[in-house]
């Protein structure tokens, strides 16, 4: 059984991803053919118009982390047409186009297809939102525990997981959460609260992609998320070809990055008539945080959220020294429903180095995508080591499918899945945050040398997008051996 905690499928989520050779070849794992569907509901971008104003005070060097890390976070466009001069110089404003053949889709899209790739798909509970589990021993333990199971007494032969029944709770959207527990899940009866509805699920194995707010991780490691210094608003909308309502070509995708004042700004066809525009303001001593913080900040549409936006771009399209792409952002954020924009921190979670699962619960609890490694959206790998992790831990499952009655055989299937999947997800978790300049990471990064940077994001893509080989590291590879 997979229980979500939106009340009903979402036909739109206002984000998108990238896919990636790495990302496509573990969906082809999962199911074959799989790919390909969600490819086909995707659209394809043909070139890169980035437009960068460089902050005087810092070096080019420095100041490189942030573009690249940008253009990479929805794909990695081609050299040869920024190296032959197609560009311009206005000012302090530099303007590249560059070829690029990149698919882009949708998540609301993406969700769906997904979900209908189940050999089941009756089996997804919407409504239901995970806050704890507890472990289940055989002979005695949680009450209910009924033997059969191969479990010896005293060792845990089940998992019990409480779920919250959250209906059309409007705030889901601000912590969404999905678990998929193993076949064989029952409900084991309601553990009834005051104003909560609670049901209680017992499993073989419960499998927690709760996102970076995860309950899952908080009781099995007790940490938080970590804020990036970064807030964000984005939306899709429809600006279809010949009847645009704002400026964009077919196929583009705009990156505005203006480093003395701190904001990035993304406009992307997706395809379908749709545009995704998304901006991103540098929060580096965290004090927007703490002034949003006094609003009814995050999610879908709150109260006051276009007000909040206009007020930065208003001040931008207006500023003489500005660029005239601010226009096209006001544009596009002025004719946007504020129900359709979504505002968040950028935020993402302490790389996990050790392990992914609970020993108390005999490693039948284990993590997986944001809830095991979130990360900055620089290399837009977010989407593609989710889809990496389904991948290896089915087969770590099928691997030991003849014996998981056994507690030891289930423990094992989960280590070999955390063999495969955490020093990886470490270091493609080091990378975001180094590309985007926050913590330790970031420092490092900022002392290299321009071509040093690019030869660590022309490695880091070799040894990505070569999965499933060179899975553990690149023995080419100068920083990803």
């Amino acid at each position: 059984m997979l229980f979500e905690a939106v009340p009903h499928s979402r036909s739109e989520t206002g984000t998108i991803f990238a896919m990636f050779p790495n990302g496509t070849k573990a969906l082809e794992g999962v199911k074959p053919g799989l790919s390909d569907t969600l490819i086909g509901c995707g659209s394809t971008t043909t070139r890169t118009r980035s437009v960068i104003r460089r902050n005087p005070t810092i070096n080019n060097s420095e100041s490189a982390t942030t573009s690249t890390s940008g253009l990479n976070s929805i794909g990695s466009a081609t050299s040869d047409a920024d190296s032959n001069g197609n560009g311009e110089n206005r000012g302090d404003w530099i303007v590249r186009t560059l070829a690029r053949n990149q698919t882009i889709v949708g998540w609301g899209r993406a969700q769906e297809v997904l979900a209908s790739s189940l050999t089941r798909p009756e089996i997804i509970m919407h409504g239901h939102r995970v806050v704890a589990y507890r472990p289940v021993v055989a002979g005695g333990g949680v009450e209910g525990s009924q033997g059969g199971s191969g479990a010896r007494e005293g060792e845990v032969e089940a998992v019990d997981v409480v779920l919250e029944v959250v209906g059309s709770n409007p705030e889901i959207d601000k912590n969404n959460s999905t678990c998929a527990v193993s076949e064989g899940a029952n409900i084991a009866g309601k553990a009834g609260a005051a104003q909560r509805d609670l049901v209680v699920v017992r499993a073989k194995v419960l499998v927690a992609a709760d996102g970076v707010r995860s309950a899952v991780r908080n009781q099995m490691i007790g940490d938080a998320p970590r804020y990036l210094e970064q807030v964000g608003w984005n939306a899709l909308v429809s600006n279809p070809p010949g009847a645009r309502v704002y400026p964009q070509e077919d196929g583009e995708l705009l990156y505005f990055l203006d480093e003395v004042t701190g904001y990035q700004m993304f406009l992307i066809d997706i395809g379908h008539g749709k545009t995704f525009w998304q901006v991103r303001l540098a929060d580096p001593d965290s004090k927007l945080k703490e002034e949003l913080q006094q609003t009814p900040f995050g999610g879908f549409g709150k109260p006051g959220v276009k007000d909040r936006l206009m007020c930065h771009v208003s001040k931008n399209a207006s500023d003489p020294s500005g660029h005239d792409t601010w226009q096209t952002v006001l544009q596009a954020v002025t004719t946007t429903d504020p129900c359709n924009i979504y505002e968040r921190w950028m935020l993402d979670r302490a790389p996990l180095r050790d392990s992914w699962s609970d020993p108390k619960c005999g490693n039948r609890v284990v993590l997986m995508g944001d809830a095991a490694h979130a990360m900055h959206t620089g290399p837009g790998q977010g989407a593609q080591t989710a889809f990496e992790d389904a991948h290896q831990l089915s087969l770590c499952l099928a691997e030991f499918k003849d014996v998981l009655s056994e507690p030891a055989a289930v423990a094992a299937a989960v280590r070999e899945y955390e063999a495969r999947r955490i020093d990886r997800c470490v270091r493609i978790h080091g990378y975001a945050t180094g590309s985007h300049g926050f913590g330790e990471e970031g420092r490092l990064v900022k002392g290299l040398s321009l071509p040093e940077k690019m030869t660590r994001m022309m490695e880091f893509q070799t040894w990505v997008h070569a999965y499933p080989d060179k899975i553990k590291g690149d023995p080419d590879s100068t920083c990803f051996s």
